[in-house]
């Protein structure tokens, strides 16, 4: 076992507090007798509350592997496995320091802290007594309300008394010993309490041995008492132990999430068909299918990725091939006379939002421009205003096939957005159909604001992670030398 040290603490606030005054009390010749005084009643007075600096100091008992004092940086310290008991307090940590100039306690590892009803852990702790404030890095912890003001002062005792961390009956069984056997409290004793339990905690029971304890003995003493206990017997069993305490609650190691879309890039091969319908119809799957053609590619860059939402931009060339077909009553001289074949290109670009409902489904809407080389035959006789630079509209499904691989539906949208460009208000629409492709590489997401595993517990991103040093931190790294036993993994 480590070694132990027992420390007296005064209060925190116990320095540079003056004294309350009394009246001078005369000093007695030293071969004269006096007699004692006895104070007179006094009805209605109440005694005094103790200034701070009259209080009697708490006492720290504390127990680690390896116990010292730096006279360079005039701290106490002691490395592994510390427990350290305050006033009904128990604090275990790989490391800790005492600063007797500030009044600060450092301690590092796998740190655990218990009074009463409160219960914390962190990587690290750093708490002045004179100050009464502290902070912890990597905190979880358990708090109740009601006692958290009476637990967490040390000068007032805790809502509850702290549970050995083990405990044994005996630390060596005894050879003769054989087969199991039912330990009883000897009749007439009291039920183990939180004295019995906090007396066992300090002197367990041993082979032959008593303990102090009001109705505990040792086994052998007790042997002819030993008598079966049912289970309804026991309200509780007869020994509380505590061994979630020497362990640290740790965070369940979660996968990470998957990034369902790494590729930023895409090129689309187009083909497609015009039809006569409206805007509205289209969504409909209303009107007849035109003889006009389309053949292109595209070409889509997300911009922003925000988990299941993106921001892209998209650009597409189209070529055109209509045949003669039936014209419009607008801009000829006889209406609905056919028009003419033609063939011309267009260009289109826009910024586009896109949602994935699915890993392998999402849906996307782009809106921009669209330019043709020439003029529509069809948006000429069709439409009473036309323009060759009208408002573009793609609403697409993707579906993938293959980590790369996709098969996207668009329709096609040219109109003049309510008349803002040139008057037009309507122009045409399209059945697209591609096979687009897949490729880059995402940047690296940013860094994760969600609180690391403590200390102690596993990690398989701490070696990745970079945590900035305090200046304290840095000089007593140069003072002690690289972490060590007790500094945490």
């Amino acid at each position: 076992m480590g070694s132990a040290l027992l420390v007296a603490l005064p209060p925190a606030g116990a320095q540079n507090q003056p004294l309350t005054q009394a009246a001078p009390v005369p000093t007695p010749a030293a071969n004269q007798a006096q007699p004692i005084a006895k104070p007179a009643d006094q009805p209605g007075r109440q005694p005094t509350q103790a200034s701070p600096g009259q209080a009697p100091p708490l006492e720290l008992e504390l127990q680690a592997d390896q116990q010292g004092f730096d006279l360079l940086r005039n701290r106490f310290v002691a490395t592994g496995q510390v427990k350290a008991l305050l006033n009904g307090g128990r604090l275990l940590a790989d490391r800790l320091e005492f600063d007797p100039t500030s009044r600060t306690v450092y301690a590092s590892g796998s740190v655990r802290f218990q009074r009463g009803h409160q219960y914390l852990q962190a990587s690290r702790l750093r708490f002045n007594l004179i100050q009464a404030e502290g902070e912890l890095e990597d905190v979880y912890g358990v708090l109740d309300l009601e006692t958290a003001e009476s637990d967490f002062d040390l000068a007032r005792q805790p809502s509850g008394a702290l549970l050995p961390l083990t405990f044994s009956y005996w630390e060596n069984p005894d050879p003769l010993l054989v087969g199991p056997a039912s330990f009883a409290v000897a009749d007439g004793s009291p039920a183990p309490g939180a004295q019995v339990l906090q007396a066992l905690g300090r002197q367990p029971l041993t082979p032959g041995g008593v303990n102090s304890a009001s109705g505990i003995e040792s086994y052998r003493s007790v042997a002819a008492t030993v008598r079966p206990l049912e289970a309804r017997d026991w309200p509780m069993p007869p020994v509380a132990l505590a061994p979630q305490a020497l362990s640290m609650a740790c965070p369940l190691l979660l996968p990470p999430i998957p990034n369902w879309h790494p590729y930023p890039l895409a090129v689309t091969l187009w083909g497609g068909k015009s039809i006569d319908s409206n805007f509205g119809e289209t969504f409909q799957f209303k009107g007849r299918l035109r003889p006009e053609y389309e053949l292109g590619l595209g070409f889509n860059k997300r911009l922003i990725d925000a988990g299941p939402v993106a921001l892209e931009w998209d650009s597409n060339l189209l070529g055109h091939r209509a045949l003669e077909q039936a014209g419009g009553e607008f801009n000829q001289s006889v209406k609905y006379a056919n028009s003419p074949g033609q063939t011309f290109g267009e260009l289109t670009t826009g910024l586009g939002v896109r949602l994935w409902v699915q890993p392998w489904l999402s849906l996307g809407l782009v809106q921009g421009v669209s330019w043709l080389s020439a003029p529509s035959n069809y948006e000429k006789t069709f439409r009473q205003n036309y323009s060759q630079f009208l408002n573009y509209l793609g609403f697409e499904i993707e579906a993938l096939v293959a980590p790369q691989w996709s098969l996207v539906g668009r329709v096609h949208h040219r109109s003049g957005a309510f008349g803002t460009y040139g008057g037009v208000s309507e122009g045409s629409n399209a059945y697209l159909i591609g096979l687009r492709y897949r490729f880059g590489s995402s940047p690296a997401p940013r860094q994760s604001l969600v609180m690391a595993p403590p200390l102690g517990c596993d990690d398989p991103g701490r070696g990745k992670r970079v945590r900035p040093k305090p200046l304290g931190e840095i000089l007593n790294d140069v003072a002690m030398g690289p972490p060590g036993l007790g500094r945490g993994p």
